[in-house]
């Protein structure tokens, strides 16, 4: 054969081409599902949190919600998205990780809105869910596994075009709060539900036409007296708006508030937010005093799209909230965490820096201050789970 000039060229190109094929089959195997739960991935970046993949299997993980249970397991309770399946489902660590599949949900890649579900634990310790049921009009479900099993689903207060994320509590007499939103061609409106599953009577909060539309997304919590306390925003605005349930008439407004807001209940009955700025979506905490809101910032770096938080309180009073945030330059996110551990507000630590680690989250404080996270990694589109070592 006949050597030409360009030859070593091509065969450099050749042999690279090879190189490229290999280095992809090795990443394309190291991402494939994985068909068990609990297995860590990778030491953590800053070396406070430990990292572990609990579900692999398909497009899952988005709209992530945790609860901890009480003594003497403490046990982790998530409920997620399976976008594959079009399923929601389940992971626990009672007893070892395990994953169940719940029921099928439809697909809810069709409403832009997102979220999906909402669980609770009752004295018991038993799991309760409501979810958005997109294969019957966007109805609103509930299940349990008060018998050991899944119950079949029911559906709660006859609602349909229920969008958005659902949120629910259960109060020391074992009653049921929930609140979520819908919608028509004419407005938004946000319904609050209380009683037990079958027997709920509901009100409407909040109506919002279509000059004041209100965020898809709300948070709720209960606290000691089983007073329910809410904050929504509004689109047009960005002013967040709290109530209660005490008259949902009172209300309380903070305004250059991005979408996602989350709400906590402290000691005494305090109440504790986390949220983005809008339009520089700076993460921040408030504190609720009288009649306002008292905000500190807690991360400034400015990023291009909205984020996703949420807060958790422990025992002794103290504030835990895990986020999703953009690297300086980057347009790949991934999870941090803040609290005021120790009486003041510590740096913000990364949880995971991985490229495009994470955006939805989760997170529940057990004994000691012990902060577990639960997040949907987009890179590997799987859901991951952290806890402080």
């Amino acid at each position: 054969m006949e050597i030409k000039k360009n030859d070593g060229r091509r065969h450099s190109r050749l042999w690279l081409s090879m190189i490229i094929v290999v280095v992809f089959a090795m990443v394309l195997a190291t991402c494939m599902p994985m068909v068990m739960a609990g297995k860590p991935v990778k030491p953590p970046v800053s070396g406070d949190f430990n990292l572990m993949t609990l579900d692999s299997r398909g497009d899952v993980g988005r709209y992530p919600r945790a609860v901890i249970g009480g003594a003497p397991d403490y046990a982790m309770h998530i409920t997620y998205y399976d976008s594959t399946n079009h399923a929601l489902k389940y992971a626990t660590n009672k007893g070892g990780w395990t994953v169940q599949t719940v029921t099928t949900v439809g697909n809810r890649y069709y409403f832009p809105t997102g979220g999906v579900a909402d669980l609770a634990l009752d004295a018991n310790g038993k799991v309760h869910i409501i979810y958005v049921n997109s294969t019957m009009n966007n109805e609103l479900d509930y299940v349990n596994n008060v018998a050991g099993t899944w119950s079949s689903p029911i559906p709660l207060l006859a609602s349909k075009d229920v969008m958005g994320q659902p949120s629910m509590a259960i109060d020391s007499q074992g009653m049921f709060h929930i609140c979520y939103w819908q919608s028509d061609l004419d407005g938004s409106w946000i319904t609050y539900g209380y009683g037990s599953p079958g027997a709920m009577t509901t009100k409407q909060v909040v109506y919002g036409d279509n000059n004041n539309v209100l965020s898809w997304y709300m948070s709720m919590a209960v606290d000691s007296n089983n007073v329910a306390h809410m904050v929504y925003v509004n689109l047009n605005t960005r002013v967040l708006t709290y109530t209660n349930s005490l008259d949902w008439t009172t209300t309380i407004e903070m305004s250059g508030v991005d979408i996602l807001a989350n709400i906590a209940i402290g000691l005494q009955n305090s109440v504790h937010l986390s949220y983005f700025t809008y339009p520089d979506r700076a993460l921040c905490h408030a504190l609720l005093s009288g009649g306002s809101f008292t905000s500190t910032v807690l991360d400034n770096s400015i990023d291009p799209a909205c984020h996703h938080s949420a807060i958790a309180i422990d025992s002794n009073g103290c504030v835990h909230i895990s986020y999703m945030d953009y690297p300086v330059g980057s347009s790949k996110t991934i999870i941090k965490y803040v609290s005021n551990v120790g009486g003041t507000w510590n740096a913000p630590k990364v949880v995971d820096g991985s490229s495009n680690a994470g955006n939805e989250n989760d997170i529940a404080v057990g004994p000691g201050a012990k902060v577990h996270i639960a997040y949907f990694g987009v890179s590997s589109a799987d859901l991951k789970y952290a806890e402080s070592t």
